[in-house]
C-alpha cells in the first residue's frame, strides 16, 4: 500500500498506570515490564509482576496461540524471536501469537499512617535496580522530584541501556520515615548527581 509504514505494526510500548481515589484507594494497571512499587512502613511492596515469557502463565498463553519463544540467541527469552515481553500496547504483528494488551490490575487500600510513597518506573530502571534498591534510594531524599531524578541518573550510571523514567508520588506518610533517609546516603556517595 503506497505511503504505509510497515514498521508501525512492529512498534509497541509498555504502561503502568496508577489511580488514587480520595486518598484511600489505589488501583494499578500494568502491561509489559514497566512497574510500580510502594513504600509501606519503610518496607518495599512490589505492585506489578513483569509480563515476560519466563512466567509460566504467560508462556502458556503464547504457546496456546502457536507463538514460540527463542531461548537460545539471547540471554532474554523473546516471543517469536522478537519481543521480550508477552503483553504490550502495539506490536500488532504479534497479537495473533498471544501477545495481548490486557493489563493486570490490582486494588489496595492506602494506609495513611504507613504508606510513604509510590514509584512508577520503566524497565530501564528495573533492569539495573531491584524494587528494594528503588525504595532505599527514594528514602534518601526530601523532595520527590529529586528522588525521581536520582533514580534515572543512578540507572544510567549502573549501565542501563533502555528508557529510564520514574515518577515518585508522595503519600501522607512521606515525612514519617525521614529517619530512614540518613542511613541510605551510602548509596549516593559514589554518584555524581546534581540534585537541584
Amino acid at each position: 500500500m503506497p505511503g504505509f509504514d510497515s514498521s508501525i505494526i512492529r512498534s509497541g510500548t509498555t504502561a503502568t498506570v496508577a489511580l488514587i481515589q480520595e486518598g484511600a484507594d489505589l488501583a494499578i494497571a500494568s502491561v509489559g515490564d514497566s512497574g510500580a512499587v510502594l513504600c509501606r512502613s519503610g518496607e518495599t511492596i512490589s505492585l506489578t509482576n513483569d509480563h515476560h515469557p519466563s512466567r509460566e502463565d504467560e508462556l502458556k498463553r503464547i504457546k496456546s496461540f502457536k507463538g514460540w519463544i527463542d531461548w537460545e540467541s539471547r540471554a532474554t527469552p523473546m516471543v517469536n524471536g522478537r519481543l521480550a515481553m508477552t503483553r504490550s500496547l502495539g506490536d500488532f504483528d504479534l497479537k495473533g501469537f498471544g501477545v495481548i494488551a490486557s493489563p493486570e490490575t490490582s486494588l489496595l487500600k492506602i494506609n495513611s499512617e504507613h504508606d510513604a510513597f509510590l514509584v512508577l518506573h520503566t524497565d530501564g530502571i528495573s533492569h539495573v535496580m531491584s524494587d528494594t534498591d528503588i525504595v532505599q534510594l527514594v528514602q534518601a531524599f526530601n523532595e520527590p522530584h529529586q528522588a525521581a531524578h536520582a533514580l534515572t541518573c543512578c540507572a544510567m550510571q549502573y549501565g542501563s541501556e533502555d528508557n529510564a523514567t520514574a515518577i515518585v508520588v508522595p503519600l501522607r506518610a512521606w515525612d514519617k520515615f525521614q529517619a530512614a533517609r540518613s542511613s541510605q546516603l551510602s548509596l549516593l556517595r559514589n554518584m555524581r548527581i546534581k540534585y537541584n
